[in-house]
């Protein structure tokens, strides 16, 4: 005799919401897949899209000249997906120009490219082998001239090794005419030139006229600390005063200004 279930609904429940549950399932699975495919679309739409081109440039922050062919190479970008451009490519190609000391590309919406560019400032004139070159801060020769400008420090170096534009330059004779430049300056010492030859022997020519002598660039720092000292000691004007030798700092020498003496 068959038994007959307590709850006989019970079964149907069961059942009726495992289904309810499969439902549930599927339906979240196909609102995913839906978003998934949604976002896709959005993707490509954003990566594809005609209407998303690059189609304005616009470079800042140099001179007419650097911003000219800044331009010319962001104009390459024109026509590229705005979001796919090729920022640090342009970076890195317009930062490459010796003019450029540091450089970054921009997307501005709604499909504009902007470049802000830096220029290397002069520092000194660098004589060496016959050509002069214009030098930043940090030491970097960024193009050359036919002469010293007007009003830069003008720094001699027969024994350097020639530079690359753009590059810094690593000669020890550089480093050493810039580093005797940098004390003079701090010494109060206005230095219109300052020469090195091949056997390190360094010289300052000075706005008033004055030469020093300073020897091998080894101790640097107290020799022009002497020679400024000594300087300001004497009684007589800086124009009757020809040359102050500090190679020996201890020792401090003055070579008066004669009618056929003149400052090299």
């Amino acid at each position: 005799m068959r038994r007959r279930r307590l709850y006989p609904q019970a079964g149907k429940t069961d059942m009726a919401l495992r289904a309810v549950r499969r439902a549930r399932k599927l339906t979240r699975t196909l609102i995913n897949a839906a978003a998934v495919a949604l976002c896709v679309e959005a993707v490509l739409f954003l990566f594809t899209s005609p209407h998303l081109q690059v189609d304005k440039v616009v470079v800042q922050g140099g001179s007419p000249a650097v911003n000219a062919w800044a331009t010319a190479q962001l104009k390459t970008a024109i026509g590229t997906n705005f979001l796919r451009a090729p920022v640090q490519s342009l970076e890195a190609t317009v930062a490459a120009h010796p003019f450029i000391k540091d450089v970054a590309v921009a997307r501005r919406l709604p499909t504009t490219l902007a470049m802000r560019v830096v220029e290397r400032k002069p520092y000194a004139c660098v004589r060496s082998k016959g050509t002069v070159y214009i030098v930043d801060q940090d030491l970097v020769p960024f193009r050359t001239a036919s002469a010293p400008l007007k009003g830069c420090a003008v720094l001699d170096v027969s024994g350097a090794s020639p530079p690359q534009l753009g590059k810094k330059w690593t000669s020890a004779y550089v480093k050493q005419v810039v580093r005797g430049l940098e004390v003079a300056r701090d010494r109060g010492l206005k230095a219109l030139r300052v020469s090195i030859d091949r056997d390190g022997y360094m010289c300052l020519n000075t706005v008033d006229g004055v030469q020093i002598r300073a020897g091998s660039p080894q101790d640097i720092e107290k020799k022009l600390y002497e020679a400024s000292r000594f300087l300001m000691s004497q009684a007589v004007p800086l124009d009757q005063i020809q040359y102050v030798d500090v190679s020996c700092p201890t020792a401090p020498a003055l070579g008066p200004r004669t009618a056929k003496s003149a400052t090299p």
